[in-house]
């Protein structure tokens, strides 16, 4: 949510808006986000977050960005140090330049789209 962008902050929404869709085209305009039809695992195996990570050619930190969460997807990015998973509702501006690369699936970005209607 923007709203939750900058907490206890005196920035105004727009602002706060601004920030994150900045933060987002950064990544963009650098190669480092990557947009997934999905990403849902069968089994809550880390060894699955890594061979996707791996496949992707990703290297540095990472941050999965989904609609909702995934208890299994959750499960398994724990284990990675440099792995994180966030819901799109609560991703925010740090997160987004904390990690060198965003992996965001398409229902992620239309909730973020319908959120900043």
């Amino acid at each position: 949510n923007v709203d939750s962008i900058f907490d206890d902050c005196c920035c105004n929404k727009n602002m706060k808006a601004a920030a994150f869709y900045s933060a987002l085209s950064d990544k963009i305009r650098q190669n480092e986000l990557t947009v997934l039809d999905n990403f849902s695992l069968a089994e809550a195996k880390t060894k699955l977050v890594a061979e996707t990570v791996d496949n992707l050619g990703l290297k540095g930190s990472v941050i999965f960005v989904v609609s909702e969460y995934d208890e299994a997807a959750l499960r398994a990015t724990r284990n990675i140090p440099t792995v994180s998973l966030a819901e799109s509702r609560q991703l925010s501006v740090y997160e987004i330049v904390s990690h060198k690369n965003v992996v965001i699936t398409a229902d992620a970005i239309k909730k973020i789209e319908e959120e900043a209607k």
